[in-house]
């Protein structure tokens, strides 16, 4: 009896200490994995909370705009996103506060886009058009203003119901319109997006016994994309299928307004990567016909490694050194085509 008794307790130690070490390595998995995708800052609290696969950020809402049948930035907000300082202002713009009434003697832009530009893992400051509005106000005695109204996961689409519904209240002397690859194809709106699994662990699990249900979102949330590879081809054609009718019937009301207004039309291409050159003449094209001006930021990244530029590991959105990049080229373009007036102009 004594014998059985001791054999239980050993049984019973053994599964006790197994039962442990299994979650031990849970546990030990879970964190390096998040430091592997997100650095090592991931493991300060709020960069934690900050991201959406392993925390719940509280920045969006439903969409003011019947035609925009998604999401908008919720307005008020004060907290992180993907590890960045996020505050909005009553409007739910991304940026300082800006009258709506524009001041005497002031150029204002208004730049429409999505993650790129609003943008998703940077801090205000870092992003481009704050850069590019810091530089050109110490050009001149011109007062500039450039109003981001970008909102992550628009397209196309939704940057003309933007512009129709609230920027065009800002009474823009320009428009700053950023592309990037994936307004080549036309999304099917949902109303708030769904996050993956909130542990690594839990989508290996998902992935290895219900490979079916691992969405696409989720395949490419959790894994490191083979830049390299992608550079000179992106967006690749298996995942993101072009609707050129969709992209310039949309394009082309944005154009109509600016020239309703008389004001210029600046489109941007936005990235760190070689787009496929049909995508760039696509969008090359499109503004030449509508008598809009193009720049392309993806030759300034010729032969730089596309990991520096990355917000994190498993995260492509363009860093701050990238947004440096972007605002340099717009920089130096506005300077050449001498779109902004200068003192004399007044």
């Amino acid at each position: 009896m004594d014998r059985m008794r001791k054999s239980y307790r050993n049984f019973s130690a053994n599964i006790l200490l197994l039962a442990v070490s299994i979650m031990m390595s849970a546990f030990l998995f879970e964190i390096l994995g998040r430091i592997y995708f997100f650095g090592w800052t991931v493991l300060w609290p709020p960069n934690h909370t900050s991201i959406p696969y392993i925390g719940s950020p509280d920045i969006w809402q439903q969409s003011s705009i019947p035609e925009i049948q998604m999401r908008e930035i919720r307005p008020n907000v004060h907290t992180r996103f993907k590890k960045a300082r996020f505050d909005t202002d009553a409007h739910g713009i991304r940026d300082k506060h800006y009258d709506m009434h524009k001041p005497p003697d002031t150029f204002r832009i208004v730049v429409l886009g999505d993650s790129h530009t609003m943008p998703a893992g940077v801090a205000i400051e870092d992003a481009y058009h704050s850069l590019l509005e810091e530089e050109l106000n110490q050009e001149g005695d011109r007062h500039i203003e450039l109003i981001n109204f970008g909102v992550g996961g628009y397209s196309i689409s939704d940057y003309r119901y933007v512009l129709e519904k609230k920027a065009s209240a800002y009474d823009p002397d320009m428009i700053l319109l950023g592309i990037v690859y994936n307004d080549f194809q036309e999304y099917e709106k949902t109303s708030l997006p769904k996050n993956p699994p909130p542990s690594l662990l839990l989508y290996a699990f998902q992935k290895l016994f219900s490979p079916e249900s691992v969405t696409h979102l989720q395949k490419i949330s959790w894994s490191v994309t083979d830049l390299q590879r992608l550079n000179g081809t992106y967006p690749p054609t298996d995942v993101f299928v072009p609707k050129k009718a969709y992209m310039k019937e949309h394009f082309d009301v944005i154009a109509r307004y600016a020239k309703q207004k008389h004001i210029p039309l600046v489109v941007v291409l936005l990235d760190y990567l070689q787009l496929h050159p049909d995508w760039v003449e696509f969008w090359r094209e499109n503004a030449e016909k509508q008598n809009a001006y193009f720049v392309d930021t993806t030759p300034a990244f010729i032969g730089k490694n596309p990991y520096d530029f990355m917000i994190y590991k498993s995260d492509k959105h363009p860093n701050a050194k990238a947004n440096r990049i972007f605002a340099d080229v717009l920089r130096d373009f506005l300077r050449s085509s001498q779109l902004i007036p200068t003192d004399q102009e007044r």
